[in-house]
């Protein structure tokens, strides 16, 4: 079983956003979050603007995000 101490953290929510930015990159679009938001919300977690389509510049930022957090 997994445990998520804290959800509202920036790891956390870098975790699961970077999911959906892997999934909207390939095509697939959530069905709460429009891909605007989602690049919106990534760019308020890592402080990098991205246009449409930056999907993958995203995910690596956030990347960096997530490997800070292990630490």
């Amino acid at each position: 079983m997994i445990y998520i101490d804290n959800p509202s953290s920036p790891h956390v929510q870098a975790i699961f956003l970077k999911g959906a930015l892997r999934l909207m990159s390939v095509g697939l679009s959530h069905s709460r979050m429009t891909k605007t938001e989602a690049l919106t919300i990534a760019t308020t977690l890592t402080g990098n603007k991205y246009k449409r389509g930056q999907y993958v510049a995203a995910i690596q930022d956030l990347q960096t995000i997530i490997d800070k957090g292990r630490e």
